[in-house]
């Protein structure tokens, strides 16, 4: 399991563009994960989410088994032959988490296996 305990939680909108990202360290490539969703080209619509890290394991639009969001938990489980999973430990402000939790139910919306709280 991949582990990342993340100081910085950004929920960001942009028109039909919508990301959350999870670092440990401020705009580094290291230790982080972002999952988003939007109309990157005009003639593409994608379907599913988009995810991107520092581990290739956790990178394109893989098939999810299981996703959870709470107050201080990320957790995201692949639905490949390994069940790759990651787990993402956070404690940010009411407001920021708040606006994560948003922006996941928007990128998210169409799954009925995840649990956001």
């Amino acid at each position: 399991m991949k582990r990342i305990n993340a100081k910085y939680v950004t929920a960001s909108e942009a028109g039909d563009y919508y990301q959350v990202s999870f670092e440990e360290e401020w705009e580094s490539l290291t230790n982080y994960f972002l999952i988003q969703w939007g109309f990157e080209f005009e003639d593409i619509v994608p379907d599913e989410p988009y995810i991107e890290s520092d581990d290739l394991m956790f990178c394109g639009r893989p098939k999810f088994e299981k996703i959870e969001f709470n107050r201080n938990r990320f957790y995201l489980q692949l639905a490949d032959e390994d069940k790759n999973e990651l787990e993402i430990n956070f404690d940010i402000p009411d407001k920021d988490y708040k606006e994560g939790k948003r922006i996941l139910e928007i990128i998210l919306s169409g799954y009925d296996f995840i649990k956001v709280d």
